[in-house]
């Protein structure tokens, strides 16, 4: 979705500076376009750059935030359930009632499924 919020605002900037207008209101355009694409567009794909989890024997490594700056390890044992959900992606909780969610990943259903066997099938 944030490619198409880039899309439409570099469409809106390229139709806006085919027209004579004053400066206020070409300056005012640029601004409010920088603004549309720093929000819609650099946010989303940071934070979806910068969640990712690793599989080892012990458990998952979960790396979370912005700049992968929260980093979260969770045994086997103490995770009580794997899910995948259409709205929140793939959910991870843990027996002390953590909920981690994993969101923009292709073909969750394998992943949980692929979790869920590694885990021990529970």
């Amino acid at each position: 979705m944030a490619w198409v919020w880039l899309g439409l605002t570099c469409a809106g900037i390229s139709y806006a500076s085919t027209f004579k207008l004053g400066d206020w209101l070409t300056y005012t355009i640029w601004v409010t376009a920088a603004v549309v694409i720093f929000i819609l567009f650099f946010l989303p794909a940071l934070r979806y750059s910068a969640t990712y989890f690793d599989v080892h024997a012990g458990g998952l490594s979960l790396r979370l935030g912005l700049g992968s700056s929260k980093r979260v390890e969770v045994e086997w044992a103490s995770i009580s359930s794997i899910s995948s959900t259409a709205l929140k992606g793939i959910s991870i909780r843990t027996k002390e009632e953590n909920e981690y969610l994993l969101r923009g990943y292709a073909n969750q259903k394998a992943i949980v499924a692929e979790l869920n066997r590694v885990r021990g099938g529970k």
